[in-house]
Formats: C-alpha cells, sequence, structure tokens
C-alpha cells in the first residue's frame, strides 16, 4: 500500500513523497489463522463437553427425571 505523507514544508511549497507501508499483511493474516485455529481447536473441546453434560441435565430438568 502506498500513502502519501508530507516530507517538507517550506513556507511557500509542500513536497509530498509517497512512502511504502510495512508490510504488516502477512503478519495479520498469520494472526488471523491462528485465531481460527485456536477457535476450531476450543469448539472441538467445548460442543462435545456441552452436549455431554449440560445437554442431559437440561433433559433431566425439564422431563422430572
Amino acid at each position: 500500500m502506498i500513502q502519501p505523507t508530507v516530507r517538507e514544508r517550506s513556507r511557500y511549497a509542500t513536497r509530498v513523497v509517497t512512502q511504502q507501508a510495512v508490510p504488516a499483511y502477512p503478519l495479520t493474516f498469520l494472526a488471523m489463522a491462528f485465531g481460527v485455529i485456536a477457535g476450531v481447536g476450543i469448539a472441538g473441546v467445548i460442543i462435545p463437553a456441552v452436549l455431554q453434560v449440560v445437554v442431559p441435565a437440561i433433559v433431566r430438568i425439564v422431563t422430572g427425571a
């Protein structure tokens, strides 16, 4: 991404120079991929636990068993 930045200011003219942005996109995508992998891993633990513990408890409460 090229971003215009003001480098010099004089009394009569302003010179605008383009500056390359920091290449942070690979790190951003790496962080997003890590977040997705972590989310899938947590869901792989939480969802089975909910299905094995919470749902039967709710069924027992509803049915009065």
